[in-house]
């Protein structure tokens, strides 16, 4: 900053208004916040006020960058009460030579509260440029808009101005990917991973059990998602376009895509929970970005690599086959690993049927037996959900149940049981248990009662377990007798 700035800066200072060191926290964030401020604050800003703006328009460089230096010290709520927003908008109006007025006025512009209108009239002005500065400055005004406009409410009713300033700036967060620098991408892209982080956190209010309390609110007149409609009908648009930097050079660029696409992925899943209705949300900017976020699986940095299942994991198995998630299940990472079984059990395809189920089961199969137990408890449990089709994993599914660590084991009984395991191969893998740890003894009873008449073999074992001093032991071995022998109102899974 040169000498001439820093004597302004300095004198404006001296007045007051430079020395009120007033954190985010306490200061009312975003419009639907009408805390006001302290007449102290107020004063000092009043009277300083003027030679800012008169700054602004002077037409000297040096009064310009003064001023601003000021205006970025400030949080947005004094800002937006001194009423800055004309003078700064009028600035850029008038188009600085300098690109470092250009970046200064925009980032104090994105702290000024404007109107989507005035957003999108001052924002043309510069979008398209080459020069970094202006594109950082664009990139960094766009995010600050997105980020102070979340409403504190999370009630769908009260999203309506913060989804239009949203709609309103994506086209430009889009452009920002495209920037110079690397941090101009990623600063785009945490605009974008605000929004989505926005919409999860909405959804989410509005599928909590508790707002049936209040059915007015939760079911109005029109259409229930309506105020989020500007952002929600621009995702099948703007989300395709983080494809290209899901596969940045630079490497912060490329885990904070990942990123925002796993924040949408946990919008998505949100909106369907709080209404099944919805199952289209984005499906179409979704479809390009899962062989992006495959190809990530790849990467050299297991961070990334990690970062990618993560995201792949909220799609869900209607735009996320399981191939492709099969390869991560062999990487060379631990965490890794672990994450990729973990999602193949949760985009499990409906009774295990679907594209690539055998190659999702042959692969969870070969970590049931893992020596990491975390890794191999979350293959046995993401077996469950494959069904019938998991009975292809028969001998490991076995060997698990027999032997291992206790909780391992148990949770093995537990995948025997629901993949329906063939009971000629089950119940001989259980019976043993019955006098092993007792935690194990009460699960294999629990097992054994579920295959009802054909585990009729384990019958006297389970009557000698009817005399243990345990009492969990044997009510679990009582009624796991009865199922067997009297299997005419069998128990439910």
């Amino acid at each position: 900053m040169a000498w001439s700035v820093r004597k302004q800066v300095f004198a404006w200072c001296a007045t007051g208004l430079g020395l009120v060191a007033l954190e985010e926290s306490s200061v009312a964030q975003g419009r639907d916040n009408n805390r006001p401020l302290d007449q102290d604050t107020i004063k000092r800003l009043e009277a300083v006020i003027p030679s800012v703006k008169d700054s602004l328009k002077s037409g000297n460089p040096n009064s310009q960058k003064a001023a601003l230096t000021l205006l970025a010290d400030l949080p947005p709520a004094l800002v937006a009460r001194a009423d800055m927003g004309p003078a700064i908008r009028n600035l850029l109006e008038s188009k600085p030579a300098d690109p470092e007025i250009v970046n200064m006025a925009l980032r104090a512009f994105g702290k000024s509260y404007p109107l989507p209108a005035e957003i999108d009239k001052t924002f043309k002005l510069f979008d398209g440029s080459t020069d970094p500065a202006v594109q950082q400055g664009l990139a960094e005004a766009a995010t600050g808009l997105v980020t102070s406009a979340v409403p504190s409410s999370k009630s769908v009713r009260n999203a309506k101005p913060y989804a239009d300033i949203a709609a309103t700036v994506m086209p430009y967060l889009s452009n920002s990917l495209n920037g110079a620098r690397p941090a101009t991408r990623v600063t785009g892209l945490k605009g974008y991973q605000s929004i989505g982080t926005s919409l999860a956190d909405i959804f989410t209010f509005e599928s909590n059990p508790s707002r049936e309390l209040f059915p007015d609110e939760v079911k109005p007149k029109t259409d229930r998602w309506e105020p989020l409609f500007p952002i929600l009908k621009k995702l099948d648009t703007e989300l395709p376009k983080l494809a290209g930097v899901l596969a940045d050079q630079d490497a912060t660029a490329r885990l904070t895509a990942i990123q925002v696409v796993e924040s949408f992925g946990n919008a998505r899943k949100a909106a369907v929970a709080a209404d099944p209705g919805i199952t289209s949300f984005g499906t179409k900017g979704f479809e390009p970005l899962v062989p992006k976020l495959a190809s990530c699986l790849q990467d050299s940095d297991p961070v990334i690599r990690m970062a990618a299942i993560e995201a792949l994991d909220p799609l869900g198995g209607g735009l996320v086959h399981v191939g492709a998630l099969i390869p991560a299940t062999s990487d060379s990472v631990l965490p890794v690993r672990w994450a990729a079984v973990r999602a193949l059990g949760k985009i499990a395809p409906a009774n295990g049927t679907g594209k690539d189920s055998a190659a999702a089961v042959e692969a969870l199969a070969k970590l049931a037996n893992d020596p990491d137990v975390d890794l191999r408890s979350a293959a046995l449990v993401a077996l469950q959900r494959y069904g019938a089709a998991a009975k292809a994993a028969n001998s490991e599914i076995v060997r698990a149940v027999t032997t291992g660590d206790v909780e391992c084991r148990i949770i093995a009984m537990r995948t025997l049981v629901a993949v329906k395991l063939d009971p000629v191969d089950a119940v001989p893998a259980l019976v043993p248990a019955l006098e092993d740890d007792i935690r194990l003894a009460r699960a294999a009873a629990v097992a054994l009662g579920r295959y009802g008449p054909p585990a009729k073999s384990a019958v006297p074992s389970l009557r000698k377990a009817l005399s243990s001093t345990d009492q969990e032991l044997r009510l679990a071995a009582g009624e796991a007798l009865l199922l067997i022998e009297n299997p005419k109102k069998p128990k439910d899974d």
